[in-house]
């Protein structure tokens, strides 16, 4: 299969399935020199057809996973009139060092403030 971008001959078959009329073939084919992608609908090997063409997708970016501080930061701003490490404890799973060491960290940062002793709220 030659390729309408290029003109290569070289592809790939990605994907084939049958159609809903079950007429034709519909194979989703990627050219292996310029790595572009496009469809075509074959009824019989000698009629061949290209449908559509597409530039291949761009790669989708991970969703950054939370880290520890953050965790416990969206938990914080959750109580408006502040937590306490053992309300924090049970929402979070993490043990008392972990927490205490979060804690301290963010408060010398700015990022909450401490309402009594013991109870945090976010700044």
């Amino acid at each position: 299969m030659e390729c309408p971008f290029c003109g290569e001959s070289d592809t790939g078959v990605i994907d084939s399935r049958p159609t809903k009329d079950k007429i034709s073939i519909r194979r989703r084919r990627q050219c292996l020199a310029c790595t572009r992608r496009f469809t075509t609908y074959e009824a019989t090997p000698d009629q061949l057809m290209v449908l559509s063409k597409k530039v291949a997708a761009p790669k989708r970016k991970r969703a950054k996973k939370l880290s520890d501080t953050d965790k416990v930061l969206r938990a914080i701003r959750g109580y408006k009139k502040g937590v306490d490490i053992p309300r924090l404890k049970k929402k979070t799973g993490f043990a008392d060092s972990k927490l205490r060491a979060i804690v301290y960290r963010a408060s010398k940062e700015g990022k909450i403030k401490r309402v009594r002793r013991g109870v945090y709220t976010s700044a």
